[in-house]
């Protein structure tokens, strides 16, 4: 009989460790900052910052029994959320496909049933989404009509290690409504400041809206994105007559990323941000055959843009 070779102990050791090496690390930077029990269970306090504050209500809740009352108003005084001890997010802000979810109730939306299961539709704009307080926003309808929140962006400051760590002008998409509560997400990576060297310990998070507002929070938690952009529905090739009104259409999706469209109608007088939107349209007045460049990127930069060509043929 040949007798068992045995593997040398340090060996196996080291095996051991070339396997785990492989291993993902993201679920290990997954956890729930607060899951909507008392705060007083879950070592949290509340407070305001300027005229904002953050009161416990059990007026809604989410996945426990009570939720966080935040009252914003501005950009600059909102609710503030303190834990003690800190939370390790040492492996979360090292990973840029970790991303801080809110799941958030805004009084102003009724339950996903009564919006005929996806949510009201944004508005259409003429810029980009995240760049700030003074443009339209996701509330809106005709006079006394409620179709969203009033705010359409949100602000968030976290406080690592005693240093303010601060994300700006986050869209709000109340498509990510589903039973009257809405997803708000942001990358760590779009937190900008002077990131910790060593481990990094979050000690507060101060919530914000670009304007007056209260809203719920029943769910703060990380999660990991890395999931490409990809399109649900792409635009398509057209064939129309001089002055003719063209409309484009595009949808995609990108997990838990903010996206943006921004359209080029015409590839060959170089790439322009002619237009904004899953929807648009445009005019072409002479005859010919142009280029329109679709670019889907993330507002935060942290996953690639998805890029698509179409045809337009403006026939004689």
């Amino acid at each position: 009989m040949t007798p068992q070779r045995l593997v040398p102990q340090h060996l196996l050791v080291l095996l051991a460790l070339a396997l785990s090496a492989t291993l993902p690390a993201s679920a290990a930077t997954e956890m729930t900052l607060y899951r909507g029990e008392p705060v007083s269970t879950q070592n949290i306090t509340l407070g305001g910052w300027g005229s904002g504050y953050a009161v416990e209500s059990q007026k809604e809740y989410y996945s426990g029994t009570s939720s966080i009352q935040i009252h914003t108003d501005g950009y600059y005084a909102g609710g503030r959320i303190d834990f003690t001890p800190p939370v390790d997010l040492t492996d979360a802000l090292a990973n840029r496909e970790t991303y801080l979810v809110f799941t958030v109730r805004f009084p102003a939306i009724e339950a996903d049933s009564d919006l005929g299961g996806a949510g009201p539709a944004l508005p259409s704009t003429d810029r980009p989404p995240g760049l700030g307080p003074s443009g339209p926003y996701a509330g809106g309808g005709a006079a006394g009509e409620a179709t969203g929140p009033a705010m359409g962006y949100f602000r968030v400051v976290a406080v690592v290690n005693g240093m303010s760590l601060v994300a700006d002008d986050q869209p709000i998409d109340i498509r990510r409504t589903e039973s009257g509560w809405t997803t708000l997400s942001l990358p760590l990576a779009a937190l900008r400041g002077a990131r910790p060297s060593g481990r990094a310990m979050l000690s507060r998070l101060v919530v914000f809206g670009d304007r007056p507002d209260d809203f719920y929070i029943g769910e703060i938690r990380t999660a990991i994105d890395d999931t490409d952009i990809v399109f649900d529905e792409a635009p398509e090739d057209q064939t129309v007559s001089p002055g003719d009104l063209v409309q484009l259409n595009a949808t995609a999706n990108g997990g838990l990323a903010n996206l943006e469209f921004v359209w080029d109608f015409d590839k060959q007088d170089g790439l322009q941000e002619d237009a904004y939107g899953e929807t648009v349209q445009h005019v072409y007045t002479d005859p010919g055959t142009y280029i329109v460049t679709l670019r889907v990127r993330d507002i935060n930069g942290v996953k690639p843009d998805l890029v698509q060509e179409v045809t337009v043929t403006v026939a004689q």
